[in-house]
């Protein structure tokens, strides 16, 4: 089953120069780029030229201000923009500069892993709107947004079940009540077991590029010290959509 749930492609290149060509051509397998006006503070230059469109250079620093730019805050297993009804099918991520000290990985958890952990009493729960959305903490001050109520889990009649889960825990999510409280309280302390004891776990070196399926899995990575403000761990980040249906159709393999 692992293979509906990641695709890992260890770098054959190590020119830098060609690295976004290497992997604009490895999108192009699976779909296209989706631009989020929500991400576009997080864009940057790489090889002194800004990147094109929707594709973000993430390099953590000392001063954290998001789970995105903040390496020692802990970062739990999330979705990728979660916040979305129709999150992106798909996280593509680059190694462009490994850290000089630690070995950092990329932890990915199954949705039905983290699902089959749950009580029934949580399962039932977790699927209504009982929970308030808040404006997330990654978002730049000038992006409007409406909190709302809504359920951290879908269950689809396709993928199975679909987790709406936040990269870190703050007043971002507020349950409604003392069952709410409760469930939430239960997956997250699931969803930090599931974690630990996860055996797909993904080093980046240089060049290498992982996808991960955004709506079959949770991902995380780990804690680290940022010695360099943020010129020490570098890799690039975009999310794709799934215009070739690979997944529908259960065709992931036809690439390999």
């Amino acid at each position: 089953m692992d293979e509906l749930h990641y695709r890992y492609y260890q770098s054959e290149n190590q020119d830098e120069t060609q690295f976004l060509d290497i992997l604009l051509n490895r999108i192009n397998d699976f779909g296209e780029i989706i631009v989020y006006e929500q991400e576009a503070h997080f864009r940057g230059i790489f090889l002194d030229n800004e990147l094109p469109k929707g594709i973000t250079l993430v390099t953590p620093r000392k001063n954290q201000t998001t789970a995105s730019d903040g390496s020692t805050i802990e970062v739990k297993l999330h979705q990728d923009m979660s916040i979305l009804d129709d999150a992106p099918p798909y996280t593509f991520l680059m190694g462009i500069q490994e850290h000089p000290v630690k070995s950092v990985f990329t932890t990915i958890v199954p949705n039905h892993v983290l699902y089959d952990l749950l009580s029934e009493d949580a399962r039932e729960c977790l699927q209504k709107p009982l929970f308030k959305q808040n404006k997330p903490t990654s978002y730049s001050k000038d992006i409007h947004f409406e909190p709302r109520l809504r359920p951290l889990l879908v269950m689809d009649i396709e993928k199975g079940p679909i987790f709406k889960l936040r990269p870190i825990d703050s007043e971002e999510i507020q349950p409604q009540g003392d069952k709410a409280i409760r469930c939430y309280e239960e997956l997250k302390t699931k969803r930090d077991y599931a974690a630990e004891q996860s055996k797909i776990k993904v080093e980046l070196k240089k060049g290498d590029i992982l996808v991960i399926y955004n709506l079959l899995t949770t991902h995380t990575r780990d804690v680290f010290e940022a010695y360099h403000n943020g010129t020490d761990r570098i890799i690039l980040r975009t999310y794709v959509s799934d215009c070739n249906n690979l997944v529908a159709n259960n065709d992931i393999n036809s690439l390999f």
